[in-house]
């Protein structure tokens, strides 16, 4: 047996100028219940109480507006036309003041007026819980103004939402920066709502058994009960519950715990002593819907959950697709978690929990686990696909103080696109300089490279397995290619500044240059380690582009007869070690020697250095770049593509 408190009453259809009836109910779909943005006025032609209390999102024992004669309304101004569908009254929890007799009106003008329901009646309230009433209006009218009058006197109403069809701003769109609106009883990212106050963003509904008809193992993913069971439920936003007094789960300040009545008691609960009997079963589903405008994001969504729930959590569906977890026993609240990777599209998603409960008490608290900081790009040049393509979703703790999954030791910082560079460098340069899983790049002597293997260094709290992949531009073509890459081995979950290292076998350094290109990304997407491409999207982790000095050599000088020899010496030892010094050095012109001191060029910074008026071969030590660098000029004979100011590195002579 199936017990539901939906009303359908029929309107009188009466019509007058300014309203119109837009069209027959919308789908319980297309459906909203919209909380006061702030910005609705809420009137009274009589009784006691402020009618502001009927739209101050808080249903609160006692703090209602309460009639005290016949026919008295209340009246809201939502401040613009809605497409009104219906209503949630929300009673006083103190009896017997719950809304009898009433009828409903709308308005566009405050002027004129249409009734929309002529005489509707509540059903006798349960107990004192609280429990939330649906009213459906048989048409859909766009309106600015409702009245709902009460017929009797003595009637009381805590809370009355709109229900309303295609609500633009309905849904939030969820990003990284508002991952906290999946916590239960969310208030902002660091605070929670109090008790009675009703939650912005989980709804609930409910399906009562009080025949106790349902399996033994009721409580587990046998519960006849599904998704799509809730096509015949009306859900209503979810009312915080007081935790001092009915779970001893510790609840911190951002969250807290959601149920489907006032006072925290089952919907179907008999108080003559059925529990933990056959009867009185309840099954509740909370709702949260949300939209996802990024495409990027709807691909690479992660989203955990730790939930606790009186008696236990059964199934939870994104976009109606059952995600199998493994529910626990009949009365257990124990902790449970979930990861949802899958499923999710553009426009408005939907995650949907089922928990089953018998008596007395009922309710959930759902915590979500991370939040994500934005997406970690690469700054290879462009022929590595770097604007756009290969990205990472940078996934930090509740708290945002910790990266789960990097290389090296800084936090990765967010960007909104790739940013191609010469060098590899522009990550380095912009924001914080995060790219240090690499602490070196060892040097081959050969064109030739039986094995070659690099070190990069890795923290992995993500809770899954991860690895590193990584390519070098052997070819030198300007691409990442499949045959470039190698793998790490695996990174446990709880690793923390471990090192892991990754060799190429059999490669053939195309020696266009003496510089190679590298990428590393880090992961634990699902076959990572043999899927991943240069180019791709990644759930988590980091991804970090090297330009590195690869083929370093000393070569012989080259003999021959001098052009002459040096003439000036500077000696700071007590004699040379050398005859005929400094004559003796040839094509020399200033020669110094010593045994305990060094010489030192002059030490500027970049910017020091920007305000010289440079000379070719003008050497300085810049102190920002940690490098000795040269003056080449702006069209210098050899290697014309390296202008102005270079570090000087080490190559091979040629």
């Amino acid at each position: 047996m199936m017990l539901k408190l939906d009303i359908f009453l029929l309107p009188l259809f009466l019509m007058v100028p300014g309203i119109t009836k837009v069209d027959a109910q919308c789908s319980a779909y297309d459906q909203d219940i919209l909380l006061n943005p702030g910005t609705w006025s809420a009137t009274a032609n009589g009784g006691t109480g402020s009618p502001s209390l009927i739209i101050n999102n808080n249903v609160v024992t006692g703090i209602s507006w309460r009639s005290n004669g016949i026919n008295q309304y209340v009246q809201i101004d939502y401040g613009s036309d809605l497409d009104l569908a219906g209503l949630v009254y929300y009673p006083d929890t103190i009896n017997p003041n719950t809304v009898t007799e009433y009828f409903v009106e709308v308005s566009t003008d405050n002027v004129d007026w249409t009734t929309v329901i002529s005489s509707g009646t509540m059903p006798p309230p349960i107990g004192s819980r609280g429990i939330p009433v649906n009213v459906n209006f048989l048409d859909v009218y766009n309106a600015r103004y409702l009245r709902f009058i009460v017929a009797n006197s003595g009637e009381s109403i805590a809370e009355l939402l709109p229900v309303v069809c295609n609500s633009s701003n309905a849904y939030p769109v969820i990003n990284c920066g508002n991952a906290w609106m999946f916590n239960s009883g969310a208030a902002t990212a660091t605070s929670k709502k109090g008790s009675s106050a009703l939650d912005s963003n989980w709804e609930v509904a409910y399906i009562t058994d009080p025949a106790g008809t349902l399996p033994d193992n009721k409580w587990t993913t046998s519960s006849p009960y599904d998704y799509s069971s809730t096509a015949a439920l009306s859900f209503y936003p979810a009312i915080a519950v007081n935790t001092s007094v009915a779970w001893n789960t510790p609840v911190p300040n951002h969250y807290t715990w959601i149920g489907a009545t006032q006072s925290r008691e089952d919907v179907l609960y008999n108080t003559s002593g059925a529990y933990p009997g056959g009867g009185d079963q309840n099954t509740y589903f909370y709702r949260y819907r949300f939209s996802i405008d990024d495409p990027y994001f709807a691909d690479n969504l992660r989203i955990k959950f730790n939930m606790w729930a009186d008696n236990t959590v059964v199934r939870v569906f994104v976009n109606g697709a059952d995600q199998n977890i493994t529910p626990g026993g009949e009365y257990d609240i124990a902790e449970k978690y979930i990861e949802m990777t899958e499923g999710f599209h553009l426009g408005v998603n939907e995650i949907m929990i089922q928990s089953y409960s018998e008596p007395s008490l009922q309710g959930i608290l759902i915590r979500n686990m991370t939040w994500c900081l934005g997406n970690d790009f690469g700054d290879a040049p462009e022929t590595y696909a770097t604007a756009t393509a290969p990205s990472h979703i940078i996934e930090l703790n509740y708290e945002r103080t910790v990266q789960l999954l990097k290389m090296g030791a800084a936090n990765t910082d967010a960007e909104s696109s790739g940013t191609a560079s010469a060098d590899a460098k522009a990550d380095d340069t912009t924001g914080t300089d995060d790219e240090g899983g690499v602490v070196s790049f060892p040097s081959i002597s050969s064109n030739n490279v039986d094995s070659y293997s690099v070190d990069v260094t890795a923290t992995n709290n993500s809770g899954r397995d991860a690895y590193i992949v990584g390519w070098i531009d052997w070819n030198q073509n300007g691409a990442f290619e499949s045959g470039e890459k190698a793998v790490s081995p695996v990174i446990a979950t709880g690793s923390n500044n471990v090192a892991r290292t990754l060799t190429w076998a059999s490669q053939v350094f195309a020696d266009v240059t003496d510089f190679a290109f590298a990428r590393f990304r880090i992961s634990s997407d699902d076959d990572f380690n043999t899927s991943a491409s240069a180019d791709s999207y990644a759930k988590d982790g980091e991804m970090e582009d090297y330009y590195f000095l690869i083929k370093g050599c000393i070569k012989p000088g080259t003999a021959g007869t001098p052009d002459g020899f040096a003439k000036v010496g500077i000696l700071t030892k007590a004699a040379s070690t050398v005859a005929n010094w400094p004559e003796s050095v040839p094509d020399g012109y200033l020669v110094m020697d010593a045994a305990s001191k060094g010489f030192v060029i002059t030490h500027m910074t970049t910017a020091q250095r920007n305000n010289l008026t440079p000379v070719d071969g003008m050497l300085i030590y810049n102190t920002t770049e940690n490098c000795v660098q040269l003056y080449r000029g702006t069209a210098p004979g050899v290697d014309n593509t390296r202008t102005g100011w270079n570090c000087i590195e080490r190559a091979c002579n040629e």
